[in-house]
C-alpha cells in the first residue's frame, strides 16, 4: 500500500502495519510497491512517500509523534538517493532517525541508491539490472550520436535520468515512468543488482 506524502497534510493517514517503508518522492514508491509484490510481501510492509530529500526530516517526526506509529511500527527502513554522496545522504538519513530516540525494540535500515557507496540515483540501480541486455548498449551509441551533434547531457548521475528514459522508451508501452515501468517488468528484480534491496526488505 502506497500513502504518497501531501502539502496540506504531514501525516495523511494512521499507520497500520507493524513495517514502514518510507521512499523519497512517488516513482519510488511504485518501484517499491512493485518489487514488494514480487516478492509476495505487499500485505506485510506500508510504503510511505516523504516526499524531496529536504522534507524527511519534519515528515519522520511528524509520523513518529502519532501514537499509531508508537504502537504500530515495529520496523523502519528509509530509502533515499545517493546523489553526489552515498556517505553523506545515509548520514543525513541517520540523524533524522537518531532524532526520533526510537524505543531499541523498532529495527531501523537505511537504503541508499545505487548501492550504499556510489554516487546515484535509483535509476542507476536499475540502469545497472539492465547494462547486460544487448540492445542497451544501443543508448551508448546514440548517445555518441547526439553529443558529437552537440547535444549534450548532464554529466554525473543525472545522465542515468535520460539513459533510464532512453532505455524504458525501447519497452511496449510508451512514456513510462522508472516506477511505474517496475510493474510492467521492465527491471528484472532476481538480477544480482537488487539482492540487497530484496534483503533489506525480508528482513524488516
Amino acid at each position: 500500500m502506497i500513502v504518497p506524502s501531501r502539502r496540506d497534510a504531514v501525516r495523511p493517514t494512521p499507520i497500520a502495519r507493524s513495517k514502514l517503508l518510507l521512499v523519497e518522492g512517488l516513482s519510488p514508491a511504485n518501484f517499491f510497491e512493485a518489487l514488494c509484490r514480487h516478492l509476495g510481501l505487499s500485505d506485510a510492509i506500508e510504503i510511505r512517500s516523504y516526499g524531496g530529500i529536504n522534507q524527511l526530516h519534519a515528515y519522520l517526526r511528524a509520523q513518529a509523534a502519532g501514537e499509531d506509529f508508537r504502537r504500530n511500527v515495529q520496523s523502519l527502513l528509509i530509502a533515499r538517493d545517493a546523489e553526489d554522496d552515498a556517505v553523506k545522504a545515509k548520514q543525513s538519513v541517520q540523524t533524522a532517525i537518531d532524532a526520533l530516540k526510537l524505543h531499541p525494540s523498532v529495527r531501523t535500515q537505511i537504503a541508499i541508491f545505487p548501492n550504499e557507496v556510489a554516487a546515484g540515483m535509483i535509476e542507476t540501480l536499475c540502469l545497472s539490472s539492465v547494462a547486460d541486455r544487448p540492445h542497451y548498449h544501443c543508448i551508448h551509441d546514440f548517445v555518441v550520436c547526439i553529443e558529437g551533434n552537440g547535444i549534450r547531457l548532464p554529466e554525473g548521475h543525472k545522465r542515468d535520468k535520460h539513459l533510464a528514459q532512453m532505455y524504458l522508451a525501447t519497452q511496449e508501452e510508451a512514456q513510462l515512468y522508472p516506477g511505474i515501468a517496475a510493474y510492467r517488468q521492465a527491471w528484472p528484480f532476481d538480477h544480482v543488482a537488487f539482492d540487497r534491496l530484496r534483503a533489506m526488505l525480508a528482513n524488516m
